[in-house]
Order: structure tokens, then C-alpha cells, then sequence
């Protein structure tokens, strides 16, 4: 156990303060580790006594040097919901605010007292004493210093990504949240640039000569100013992750890629890089705790990291598609599985029962490697009498997963099939555990209704109606779709928009995406159409279209194919009847019998 952000994590999620009565001081670090950097301010979180909060308190070096410590509010939120435009793949970057002791709101919600001692670079190394207690700081070598005294160290420190992954759009966006983050820019930089420690390690020693005038005018300006101990935190958990890093490549340097990977690795889809930073929070702790922790041997170290590293799945599955490609041979529609070997090693990959024979993907898998492959749907029952539904057994190497699928063409009858409900993104955390309904729901001001009906459309549009007057055109297949709004509305709310999807997965014989404004555009030639008959009413709180199937896509066995994405104007999609990584265009589908309407079923 370590100071800093193990404390500081557990105090964000009981959401408490500090506040604990010790007679023997003002103020006192929190118990456990304290990990320093030589040169560099001795930076750690506290806890109080009494109704008064010192910015500053005395502590004494074991030279009898006496310093002067700063103390400092460090408030922590999350978000519940991104902002509008941002990525939510990863969980709610956790946001630090630091405040002056004596500002009204320190020291209430949610957050911890931090202390700052800057320590002259002669006294690096040595203990220091608050009134009667004596406090050893765990000292770790600067970076930099160790960078320059080990060969061949800076390998330590590369990203695990390729240069053509780092350049990928679709990672710049997903990692942008945390770009600014000081809880994980260390990780941020480790995935895009590296973590070969800079120029922050260099830093002047305070009061120091300056022979830059520029320099000395703004030291001169800061004096006196508040200035967030925000900086020196990340700058003291970037340095912990490069001595860990570093350690572990002169321990063994076999691990340090796999374990680079972990921390801030990436997988390459159709729709671009997608970061895989597989490791939580808890996680990262153990890690570091096992690389820092002091009078711990190589081979203990090499053992933990091992142990570590085989504490994570070897693989991840999901249901891509369920209806949109038929085995030529059956007849039968096969769902569309994607597999990810998540090894360091290459594995073999399938989806059908181990115990069945017949047409099955078999594919070696390289590491970090994306595969889609086509599944065999079980009629209900696995291995070893365990019962579940309709679903596809994935095997990847000696790694299994049991994936549901709908697993039959779904009949439509009077009143209509309500399509839904439609899901979000997957998240990493969802997709990593395989769990469709995680993180799946929209706020209530964003959710999607949808239904497929067959009825006498309206020969003239309503009042409040946009785009053109549907013409009476006697019963018809149509789309039904209701988009929830926020009531005070978006910007560009004519932009909130739905896609209707037809065919076969992969070769879609239709795809028109629907505006809430009138528009309609033709996805496979990205030109705008007229001859769709949609209409368009917008309300205060949602709008609402009506689409007609268009010409052709029932099947000449009554089966129609189909999916439905909305994407809000804040760039959040939801989809039915599966959910969609970041970066995929096209939708899964599922197979309906509209011949069942009129009680007729399939030939």
C-alpha cells in the first residue's frame, strides 16, 4: 500500500472527507507507503485536526533543516453523463480541483488534504519529522538520472503501439478525455508518445540561480500566487510509473511488453484503433505496489508480474450480427461473431460446439489480433448438461464463451414488432465483460422507440409535419420511429438522425439514414433522395418518423432483414438489434416473417 492515489481513490468512492482527532499534531500524512522522487517536492495527502486547517505547518528534516509545508484542498468529481461530443469508452475521467486551505468550499465533499514539502536537493533522501513523529519517505531514483546510468533502458518506456495505430482518428477521440487528466496522463502519454521521462525532471532547485530573464520575471510574478499542487501529483504519479516500468525491464525484460500492453495497449477493428487499457484501478495498485515496494527481490517482483498477468481473460467474444449472412449449404441464417486474442501468444479460434462437425471457421489468431467468424447456433444446452437458450460456443485457444443469439426468424403479427430496445455503444468495461446490457441504457431524455407495421399511411401530412406529403398508397410495411429529445433542446437538433439498415450483413441491399429535419440520404452512394415517402413530425420533447420499407426488401420468402441506429447531435448511437463498437458503420441484423401478419407463417 502506498501514499497518494490509493488513498485518494478509496476517499473519491466513500465520498467522505477527512477529518480524524490526533492530539500529537495539526496535521499528519495518511499510513502507508509515501513513494518520493529524489529532486523533486515530497508530495502526499494528510489529515487535520480541529476546526482550523493550517495552509501551511513546520516539519524538520533528520538534518535539523526546517521547512515549510503547503497544504492544499484537492477536490474530486466525476461526471455521471459525458459532455455532449465526448467519447464514452472509458469510464468518466475522474477530475481533480485544487483550492487554497482557507477557500470557503475546502475541505467538504468529496476529495483529500494534500501536503507539498519542497525538499532542497541536498537533503534529498532523508526522513522528516512532524512535532514528535518521524515520516520515511520511500525515495525513488529521478527518471531521468536513471534513463541516463542503465543502457538500452528507454525500450522500458515505449509505446506498446504500432506508429500506424498511435496516427489512428478513432484513438485520438477516444483517448482525448484523459488527455488533460492528471490521474491519467501518464497512461494517456504511455499509449501515444511513450513514457521516456523529460524535461520535467529538470527542474530548477527553488530560490536557485536564474540566468533567463524571461525566467526570473516570471518567478517574480508567482511569488505570492496560488499555485495547485495538481502538477506536482501527476508529475509524482508519472514518475512512479516510469521507476515501476523501468524496474521491471531490468528484472526481466521478456515482461515489460505484455505488461506496456496492459496498461495502455490497443486493437486494431475495420472502424479503427481501439485502446485496450485493460488494467482497473485496483489492478494498476497491486502492480505498483509489487514494482516500488521497497526490500522486495527481483525474482518476488518477476513472480507477482507473472501471477498478474495471467489474472486477465485471454480473449473476448461478442455477437456482431445474428441474421445477416445463410450458410449456403443449410440454408440456415449464421450469426456473425467477433473475436479478439487478447495472448501473447497465437491461438486457434471457432464458433461452433467442440463435439459437431460440418462448415466452421477455424482461424489461428495472432496476438491483439480482430476476427469476425461465422457461428453455429446451439439449439439450447452445453457441455456438461449446463441449459441455457439459442446461442454460439466460441473457443479461443483453450479460452470458451457462451454467446446468446436470437437464433430464429422472428414472426410479426398485429398490432407490429417493436424493435428494441435500442442499446449504446459498447463501453470498455461492457464489451470486456461480454455483458450486452452493462452500460447499455441512454438517459431517459435520449432513448428510442421503434416498431415495424404494416398499415393505410396518412395521404397528407399533419400539422407539424416536415418533408414531403406521403400519398395514399393503401396498407403499406413501414418503420415507426420515436427519438426522445432534451426539452431544452440541442444545438443542431436537425442533425439527431436514424438509420434503417436491409440485407445481408456485410452487402446491405438498403441503407437510408432519416434527419429529424426532413433529410434523407442514401448511405451506400451518400446522395440525398426524394423518393422515399418518409414523414416527419417534430414535438417539443421528440420527434417522430414514419419510413416505408422500401421496394424489394422482403424477400421472396416473406423474411425481412434489418437493424436501426439513431445518432443524437451529441454523437452518442444507439442501435438495435445489437450493440456497436466505436468506430463500426454497420449494424447487425435480425431476420423477421412478415408472412405471419396475416397467419400464413414461412413456407
Amino acid at each position: 500500500m502506498s501514499f497518494g492515489w490509493k488513498a485518494m481513490w478509496v476517499l473519491l468512492a466513500a465520498s467522505s472527507t477527512l477529518a480524524v482527532a490526533q492530539p500529537a499534531a495539526a496535521v499528519e500524512p495518511l499510513p502507508g507507503r509515501m513513494d518520493a522522487v529524489f529532486g523533486r517536492a515530497v508530495v502526499f495527502p494528510v489529515r487535520t485536526t480541529g476546526r482550523e486547517i493550517p495552509h501551511r505547518f513546520e516539519v524538520r528534516l533528520d538534518d535539523g533543516h526546517v521547512l515549510s509545508a503547503e497544504v492544499q484542498w484537492i477536490r474530486m468529481s466525476t461526471r455521471t453523463r459525458a459532455a455532449c461530443g465526448v467519447a464514452e469508452w472509458f469510464p468518466a475521467a475522474t477530475e481533480l480541483e485544487a483550492m487554497p486551505a482557507s477557500a470557503p468550499g475546502a475541505g467538504t465533499g468529496p476529495g483529500t488534504w494534500v501536503a507539498s514539502i519542497e525538499y532542497p536537493l541536498t537533503s534529498s533522501g532523508q526522513g522528516f519529522w512532524i512535532g514528535q513523529n518521524r515520516y520515511e519517505p520511500n525515495w525513488l531514483p529521478d527518471p531521468r538520472r536513471l534513463a541516463s546510468s542503465a543502457g538500452g533502458l528507454g525500450r522500458a518506456w515505449n509505446s506498446p503501439l504500432r506508429a500506424g495505430q498511435r496516427e489512428s482518428p478513432l484513438l485520438a477521440a477516444l483517448l482525448e478525455p484523459y488527455a488533460e487528466q492528471p490521474l491519467y496522463r501518464w497512461r494517456y502519454d504511455l499509449c501515444l508518445h511513450g513514457l521516456v521521462p523529460g524535461e520535467e525532471f529538470d527542474a530548477r532547485e527553488p530560490g536557485g540561480p536564474v540566468d533567463d530573464l524571461e525566467a526570473l520575471r516570471a518567478e517574480v510574478a508567482r511569488q505570492g500566487a496560488f499555485t495547485p499542487l495538481t502538477a506536482q501529483l501527476e508529475a509524482l504519479e508519472r514518475a512512479r510509473w516510469q521507476v515501476a516500468l523501468a524496474r521491471l525491464w531490468l528484472a526481466d525484460p521478456s515482461l515489460s511488453f505484455p505488461v506496456r500492453e496492459m496498461l495502455a495497449g490497443a486493437v486494431e477493428t475495420p472502424g479503427g484503433v481501439l485502446p485496450l487499457w485493460r488494467a482497473s484501478q485496483a489492478q494498476l495498485e497491486d502492480l505498483l505496489d509489487a514494482l516500488l515496494r521497497p526490500r522486495l527481490s527481483d525474482e518476488e517482483r518477476v513472480r507477482h508480474v507473472r501471477s498478474w498477468l495471467q489474472s486477465f481473460d485471454p480473449a473476448v467474444a461478442w455477437v456482431i450480427d445474428d441474421a445477416g449472412l445463410v450458410d449456403a449449404l443449410t440454408g440456415e441464417f449464421r450469426p456473425t461473431i467477433g473475436v479478439v486474442n487478447l495472448d501473447v501468444a497465437p491461438a486457434l479460434a471457432f464458433a461452433r460446439p467442440s463435439q459437431v462437425g460440418g462448415p466452421s471457421d477455424l482461424s489461428p489468431l495472432k496476438s491483439r489480433e480482430f476476427r469476425t467468424l461465422r457461428g453455429e447456433v446451439m439449439p439450447g444446452s452445453l457441455e456438461g448438461g449446463i441449459q441455457a437458450g439459442p446461442g454460439v460456443e466460441v473457443r479461443v485457444g483453450r479460452w470458451t464463451a457462451y454467446l446468446s443469439s436470437i437464433g430464429m426468424i422472428i414472426p410479426v403479427a398485429p398490432p407490429g414488432l417493436a424493435l428494441g430496445p435500442l442499446r449504446r455503444e459498447w463501453t470498455l468495461e461492457s464489451w470486456m465483460a461480454m455483458d450486452e446490457r452493462k452500460d447499455a441504457g441512454p438517459s431517459a431524455d435520449r432513448t428510442s422507440a421503434a416498431m415495424l407495421t404494416r398499415a393505410r399511411l396518412p395521404a397528407r401530412a399533419p400539422r407539424g409535419a416536415v418533408g414531403p406529403a406521403v400519398q395514399d398508397s393503401g396498407e403499406t410495411w413501414h418503420l415507426y420511429f420515436e427519438a426522445r429529445t432534451p426539452e431544452r433542446g440541442w444545438a443542431g437538433a436537425g442533425e439527431d438522425r436514424v438509420e434503417f439498415w436491409f440485407g445481408p450483413f456485410g452487402d446491405p441491399t438498403s441503407a437510408v439514414r432519416v434527419y429529424a429535419d426532413g433529410r434523407v440520404i442514401d448511405l451506400r452512394s451518400g446522395r440525398s433522395v426524394a423518393e422515399h415517402q418518409v414523414e416527419i413530425i417534430r414535438l417539443s420533447d421528440r420527434w417522430v418518423a414514419r419510413f416505408p420499407v422500401p421496394v424489394g426488401m422482403i424477400e421472396s420468402d416473406g423474411v425481412l432483414r434489418l437493424a436501426v441506429v439513431r445518432e443524437d447531435p451529441c454523437g452518442q448511437r444507439t442501435s438495435w438489434p445489437r450493440r456497436m463498437l466505436p468506430g463500426q458503420t454497420e449494424p447487425g441484423r435480425v431476420a423477421v416473417q412478415t408472412r405471419t401478419w396475416d397467419g400464413l407463417g414461412r413456407d
